[in-house]
């Protein structure tokens, strides 16, 4: 079967981190590594969300592409100019998750940045992901109210290419906090999800078994919003279902099945960890008195490195 550029983003791994909930009281000094990326997604998503949109968005965008292929060597997916220009001259706000699903190259820059934590790239892309948030809550407050969504839900997503080191913290944090640190695509069709698998790639794919049991209040400005986006995408038999950026879910289980691993995730909320709510809570006021009141997305990080520092 031919694997499509769109099939190929759908499989390929998406960042994530998790945070350990262990019951312990924490401090920012004595955070693992992996749990102050978690906050620092939960953050940075707070902060991209606050931001006022830009009337230059489709320019920052562009600019955000050419910079992520310039500080990128190993990137594969060509920028066209035709697609630029196609970009610049039809994109627009209420057409964002159709342009999500219908281009390789925007998903993928979207993901790269997510995982290389580069500040300056996503602020040129804030725009365009308030754009998808916001249609995404759109779409979420509409099919609650048509019957479109319906609790419980389970979805599903595959993810290929992954190393023994990245199974281990999935077996070290059951009962965890796990953040998908960008927009993750997901099906209700688990013959979708599982199409490429094979016993050739047993111990390098993960399929993430995702279950919904309740929802966010709408109104909330945090809530985890969700929505079936099929007749959005450009892809419409993927019978898909868009979580928002830097959706929490609580780690389940992750058990070894005949040809994959499948870790089961339910969707929760930082907000009920009272110490990750707390964090977050003192990182913000501390940076936002340190920073002048400007946005601390660069304090925030570096305030982690130095802690890492001192605690080592």
């Amino acid at each position: 079967m031919a694997t499509t550029t769109r099939d190929t983003c759908f499989l390929t791994k998406i960042p994530f981190s998790l945070f350990n909930t262990n019951g312990k009281q924490y401090s920012l000094r004595n955070l693992s590594e992996e749990s102050k990326t978690f906050l620092w997604h939960q953050f940075m998503l707070n902060v991209l969300l606050s931001i006022p949109r830009s009337p230059t968005a489709v320019n920052d965008a562009v600019t955000g592409f050419r910079l992520l292929s310039e500080t990128d060597p190993t990137n594969d997916i060509t920028l066209g100019q035709n697609e630029i220009t196609q970009f610049q001259t039809t994109y627009k706000p209420d057409n964002a998750i159709h342009w999500y699903t219908r281009s390789s190259f925007f998903y993928y820059v979207l993901n790269k940045a997510c995982r290389m934590l580069n500040n300056y790239i996503l602020v040129q892309f804030h725009s365009i992901i308030n754009d998808i948030d916001t249609q995404l809550k759109q779409l979420h407050l509409k099919q609650i109210k048509d019957g479109t969504l319906v609790l419980p839900l389970t979805v599903y997503r595959e993810q290929t290419q992954w190393d023994a080191t990245e199974l281990e913290k999935l077996h070290t944090n059951i009962g965890g906090l796990k953040s998908m640190n960008t927009f993750l695509s997901t099906t209700v069709d688990y013959d979708v999800a599982t199409i490429y698998a094979t016993g050739d790639n047993r111990h390098t794919s993960v399929l993430f078994k995702i279950t919904v049991n309740k929802m966010d209040t709408i109104n909330d400005k945090q809530c985890q919003t969700f929505a079936d986006i099929s007749q959005y995408s450009a892809i419409t038999d993927e019978k898909e279902i868009l979580f928002s950026m830097s959706t929490v879910f609580k780690v389940i289980s992750i058990k070894a099945e005949e040809v994959f691993w499948v870790n089961d995730l339910e969707l929760t909320s930082y907000k009920e960890d009272k110490n990750v709510q707390k964090l977050i809570n003192e990182v913000k006021n501390y940076l936002y008195q340190i920073s002048d009141k400007q946005l601390p997305l660069v304090a925030f990080k570096q305030l982690f490195t130095i802690n890492s520092h001192n605690h080592a």
